[in-house]
């Protein structure tokens, strides 16, 4: 009678172990994303993405305001990914920040990549002392934006992700700007097919200077089809037209504006500051995905920011109406 009173509980102790093991392992892979993934967090009245590769490699620009990131990356990423392989501040405000100097308590981080212009704010002087003190233990590398300071993540096999840095179009560091949001760093996204050396464990703080990656180094790769994504931070008009003017003449190996791209990050929250008309006739999105809180005190979305984006038939994704919004990033091959 013990005897079968033991096996019986063995046994169920058995199973239930296995039943927990089976639906931890089902929650971790449904984690896992079959293809790169761009996700515009709920956090509220800011700005908070991550890119998520199927190999893990993490991208998280901005954190929004307060802890929510938190919530959100406990959400999306496997338990045992503790580390971000790039934080990407945009500029200092909160709605921007607080999140990153959470996420940086939580998560060991690879890189920093920011403008590095002055700002008073005590949270951002905390979290410029926190990069720096890491820094010089070797535990991150730090890296200003501006024009060049490009980096590319691994997708798969010979292919990836290249983040752009279009602007600040020169290094900025130290320096005193009277709007920070026009000193955002903007980023431009795209698939990208070639040869890559890995020289991952070889960048230093400082800048990521012309073609080399942030993992990867790229080598004769050029852009592959597929949808583009278009980061601008804050940036206002005023940094709109500096991009516009700077890039006019740029075009891709398919003859077209380099600006132009398929989903458009809309800047300052649908703030009437930025989206100028003259910046969506050459961005020409399909999608425009708008990061706000509900019921938010500045009334972001601004009516003529939605308006105008309807005029041009762009579909717009909004925090307030849908949560979190994921979309993948499509792209196929061809020979090259």
């Amino acid at each position: 009678m013990r005897l079968a009173c033991f096996l019986k509980k063995y046994f169920r102790t058995i199973f239930l172990s296995l039943t927990l093991g089976i639906i931890l392992l089902h929650v971790t892979l449904n984690r896992i994303p079959n293809e790169a993934e761009v996700h515009f967090l709920d956090v509220g009245q800011g700005d908070s993405i991550l890119i998520v590769t199927p190999s893990l490699q993490t991208v998280l620009i901005d954190g929004g305001p307060g802890e929510k990131v938190l919530e959100e990356l406990g959400a999306l990423l496997p338990f045992f990914v503790r580390e971000i392989d790039m934080i990407v501040l945009t500029h200092p405000h909160s709605d921007h920040l607080e999140g990153l100097t959470e996420a940086m308590k939580r998560y060991g981080v690879r890189h920093v990549l920011l403008a590095g212009d002055a700002y008073g704010s005590r949270t951002y002087q905390e979290f410029l002392k926190t990069i720096n003190e890491k820094s010089l233990a070797g535990e991150i590398a730090v890296h200003f934006a501006s024009k060049g300071s490009d980096f590319a993540v691994p997708f798969e096999e010979n292919s990836g992700l290249f983040f752009d840095t279009l602007y600040p179009i020169e290094n900025i560091a130290g320096k005193e700007i009277d709007n920070t949001n026009n000193a955002s760093v903007v980023l431009k996204m795209s698939p990208i097919i070639g040869q890559f050396v890995d020289i991952s464990k070889n960048i230093p703080n400082g800048y990521l200077k012309g073609e080399n990656g942030l993992f990867k180094t790229k080598i004769n790769a050029e852009s592959l089809p597929g949808q583009t994504f278009l980061f601008t931070g804050d940036c206002e008009i005023e940094c709109e037209e500096e991009i516009l003017h700077h890039y006019k003449f740029d075009t891709d190996s398919a003859g077209q504006n380099i600006l132009q791209s398929d989903i458009l990050k809309v800047g300052h929250h649908g703030s009437r500051t930025a989206t100028s008309q003259a910046f969506l006739d050459v961005i020409l999105p399909g999608i425009a995905v708008i990061q706000s809180g509900v019921d938010n005190k500045f009334d972001h979305p601004h009516d003529e920011t939605v308006q105008k984006l309807k005029n041009a038939n762009v579909k717009i994704r909004e925090n307030t109406d849908e949560g979190r919004i994921t979309l993948p990033v499509e792209f196929w091959r061809r020979d090259v």
